[in-house]
C-alpha cells in the first residue's frame, strides 16, 4: 500500500506594521502576514513543492485574504 497525499506549512513572517480595518469584523488590528506552502508528499514525508500563497490573517476574526508576494514583503519591511 503506498500512501500519498497533499500537506500544507505554514509560517507566519510577521505583523503588518500599521493597523488595518478588517473586511469581516470591522475591528482596527495589526494583521498578521503569513505564507503557505503546499507539498506532495510519499510516505509521509514532503517531496514536491505544488505552490506557495501569502495572506494577511485578521487576530480577531481569523479571517485570511489572499495577497501577493511582494506586497507581503513591502507590508512588513515599512
Amino acid at each position: 500500500m503506498i500512501f500519498y497525499g497533499m500537506r500544507t506549512f505554514v509560517k507566519q513572517l510577521g505583523y503588518m506594521y500599521q493597523t488595518a480595518l478588517c473586511g469581516s469584523c470591522q475591528a482596527q488590528v495589526r494583521q498578521a502576514v503569513i505564507r503557505e506552502w503546499s507539498w506532495f508528499t510519499l510516505f509521509f514525508i514532503p517531496l514536491i513543492p505544488l505552490w506557495k500563497s501569502y495572506f494577511v490573517v485578521c487576530p480577531n476574526c481569523g479571517k485570511k485574504t489572499k495577497i501577493k508576494k511582494r506586497d507581503a514583503k513591502s507590508m512588513i519591511m515599512q
